[in-house]
């Protein structure tokens, strides 16, 4: 490999360095309380239904209706005060297929040496969690490629939050004719003003995405393959109202093909993606566009424009890029895209309820894609209680 391939990639899993020696008390102390609260036995109950319509007709990607749902049942067991366990399995159902689409193993150990920092191995936490942007990650893959395995290392402290992680998607197995692919991401966002509980914030992420297939232990002989995303951008957010908020989105994405012999159409590209967002929330007090809502209502409307020069990404939506994931033959060096999204969400107790859709105009064809979903998510924890003899 490449010497500067091979910095580039050391740079980018290099764990973020707090900008101060520790997190904020407060941050620390609630870290703290949330360890010493967890029970030793718990059983984790995630339930996920949805349906996806994507009526995508420009020659890009094509669309696709789903029903189905994701099932993952979990045995957590905190070792000590800095160590969990967790194991189960992760069943994927689709409406119209016979039985099971996957039955897959989940297992993972978290461990935590300091309040600010949290080392996964195993099942880690990834898919649209890593925050990529769709022209970096493609948002479909959340309802059929959702489980990633590897290793994974996310920090946050009061100005800076990170998420470094390697998901090994497939396992070559020696002198066979097939080819092993993995991703090796890393994400990280400064926030120069702003706390966290703050409706008011600014802050600078940028992101390293690159992925890999080859192998040398493979008996085809064919290409291998390895593509480099990165992103860089800046956010803003200010409040409207008493429970609104607009926010500004300028992130721009770059492209570059590193494969000893490249076979894309392109070998390097560029695109920007500026977006400006209305938000509301029935929880005024907390950072509700960047985090879950613990109770309560949320909505989005954004719009954007998407201009691509020869870009082109791995594991990103075709929607943005310069080429087309059906036709091999067809590419636009120029891309122009106006979106509009609009997101609801609502959550009960352990129920979260979502709508999402976006559109997606290109001027050039002259044609409208969009995609529509609905999602229901029920996630709980059980403490178990174990007897003992005295």
């Amino acid at each position: 490999m490449n010497h500067k391939i091979l910095l580039v990639i050391l740079l980018a899993l290099l764990p973020a360095v707090p900008l101060s020696a520790q997190t904020s008390d407060a941050e620390a102390s609630q870290r703290r309380a949330d360890v010493s609260s967890t029970d030793r036995l718990a059983f984790d109950l995630d339930a996920v239904t949805f349906l996806r319509d994507a009526e995508f007709f420009l020659p890009y990607v094509k669309g696709y209706t789903a029903c189905g749902f994701r099932f993952t049942p979990l045995l957590r067991y905190r070792a000590n005060a800095r160590t969990t366990l967790r194991g189960g399995v992760m069943l994927t159902g689709v409406a119209g297929t016979e039985g099971l689409w996957k039955a897959e193993p989940v297992f993972a150990i978290d461990y935590t040496p300091r309040p600010w920092i949290t080392l996964t191995m195993g099942t880690i936490e990834g898919s649209t969690a890593h925050l990529l942007g769709e022209p970096m990650y493609d948002p479909e893959r959340w309802f059929f490629d959702y489980k990633e395995d590897g290793l994974q290392l996310r920090t946050t402290t009061r100005r800076w939050r990170s998420d470094t992680w390697l998901n090994w998607e497939h396992f070559l197995e020696p002198w066979t004719p097939d080819q092993e692919r993995f991703s090796l991401g890393s994400r990280h966002e400064w926030v120069p003003l702003g706390e966290e509980q703050d409706r008011w914030y600014l802050s600078v992420p940028f992101s390293f995405l690159g992925s890999h297939r080859g192998g040398q232990f493979s008996t085809l002989d064919t290409c291998i393959e390895t593509i480099f995303n990165e992103h860089l951008g800046i956010k803003a957010q200010l409040p409207v109202a008493d429970r609104a908020v607009l926010r500004a989105d300028m992130p721009f994405y770059f492209f570059q093909n590193k494969s000893p012999e490249p076979h894309t159409a392109f070998t390097h590209g560029w695109g920007c993606h500026p977006q400006l967002i209305f938000g509301f929330s029935s929880q005024s007090a907390q950072s509700w566009w960047q985090e879950p809502l613990a109770a309560g209502h949320r909505f989005e409307l954004g719009v954007g424009y998407w201009y691509g020069h020869h870009y082109q990404s791995a594991r990103g939506s075709y929607m943005y890029q310069s080429v087309s994931w059906f036709d091999t033959a067809f590419c636009a060096p120029e891309r122009h895209m106006i979106t509009v999204t609009a997101d609801y969400e609502h959550e009960f107790e352990a129920l979260t309820f979502v709508l999402d859709a976006t559109a997606y105009y290109d001027p050039d064809c002259r044609k409208t894609d969009f995609v529509f979903g609905v999602i229901l998510r029920l996630k709980q924890r059980f403490a178990i209680t174990v007897g003992t003899n005295r």
